[in-house]
């Protein structure tokens, strides 16, 4: 990749043979939307239509054949320590379309995610800040899951353990969420966990009620999707 283009944190997703890296940190922690794929049999790198919303320490899947980036952090003022996004967007690599998806119920950053049966993604924990203080991060219990047919968050049942810079995986119907990181407070390197927790979803009637102020959520509005 050319040096313009250099990227941390980005998405690095591997679909139809080909791998896709989506948005970011550049040099000097700038925010980056760019979107680029990589095509083996060429052995080569292309531009494609840009991210609408720039950010780092991004979640992404695929699901429905498209390219779900989900949260991220995104301060282009440097001011605003607890910038975590809610930002919800999707890719079409057959179109090379983006496409705005209903917010997150709780803005974050470093979470786990996991696709489970039934056309649905699962976002458990992530990063937090402390009061706007950036060297103050604080872990997450919040545990959603987003229909994709319905265009629809659901809450779940709270991980036992917050934790963010997680990871996640499905086998035989449960989600297994793996180690992470800690509460970390001015330290130049965050404790990190040993245990794994399992989730088992249950899937419900297709019936929903939007709450508006719920305290369980940090960023919660009464909005509603097309079914």
């Amino acid at each position: 990749m050319e040096d313009d283009y250099l990227m941390s944190r980005s998405l690095i997703f591997l679909i139809v043979f080909q791998v896709y890296m989506i948005g970011g940190y550049g040099v000097n922690y700038t925010y980056l939307n760019i979107t680029t794929v990589y095509d083996p049999e060429k052995k080569s790198w292309s531009r494609l239509p840009d991210m609408p919303t720039p950010r780092g320490d991004l979640m992404c899947a695929s699901i429905a054949d498209e390219i779900y980036v989900l949260g991220g952090y995104y301060d282009p003022t440097n001011q605003k320590p607890n910038s975590f996004s809610s930002k919800m967007e999707s890719f079409n690599p057959k179109t090379a379309v983006w496409t705005t998806r209903p917010d997150l119920l709780t803005a974050r950053g470093d979470a786990a995610i996991a696709v489970l049966e039934g056309n649905k993604l699962m976002l458990v924990g992530g990063e937090g800040h402390y009061r706007d203080q950036d060297n103050y991060k604080y872990p997450k219990h919040v545990n959603e899951v987003y229909y994709v047919d319905d265009q629809t968050w659901v809450q779940k049942a709270m991980i036992p353990t917050a934790r963010f810079r997680t990871a996640a995986a499905t086998a035989g119907g449960l989600t297994f969420v793996f180690g992470g990181a800690d509460v970390c407070i001015q330290q130049p390197v965050c404790p990190t966990l040993e245990n794994n927790e399992v989730f088992l979803d249950l899937d419900h009637p297709h019936v929903y009620i939007y709450l508006k102020n719920e305290a369980y959520n940090d960023n919660a509005k009464l909005t509603t999707y097309p079914l």
